[in-house]
């Protein structure tokens, strides 16, 4: 019985990401890493790595690298929002920190003309 391992994998939603390609990458890269992806993320993810000749590790990697700083600040500001919805930090108006500084803050509207 032969094996059609590319309509397996097809079937199958789960990529595994090697991102320990030797033993050299393997330090620099760490270990393997599974990801499940719906279908049309998957293909999409193929059709990168068919056009640059890349693996679909190196399109995946090359992804997260991109966006996990965004991820960070996004998870940030959210968990720095719920401190403060829940009064655990507070915070300063601008009129607050105008007078602090001694700044007088936006002029009058009338004071422009």
């Amino acid at each position: 019985m032969q094996i059609n391992v590319g309509l397996i994998a097809g079937l199958c939603s789960v990529i595994i990401v090697y991102m320990a390609m030797s033993e050299t990458s393997s330090q620099r890269f760490g270990a393997v890493l599974a990801v499940r992806l719906p279908d049309d993320l998957r293909a999409r993810v193929d059709v990168l790595a068919a056009a640059g000749r890349r693996s679909r590790s190196d399109v995946l990697r090359e992804a997260l690298e991109r966006e996990i700083d965004q991820l960070e600040w996004e998870y940030r500001v959210a968990e720095t929002a719920a401190d403060i919805r829940s009064g655990r930090e507070s915070t300063v108006s601008l009129a607050e920190v105008n007078a602090e500084l001694g700044d007088p803050g936006e002029p009058d509207v009338d004071d422009l003309h």
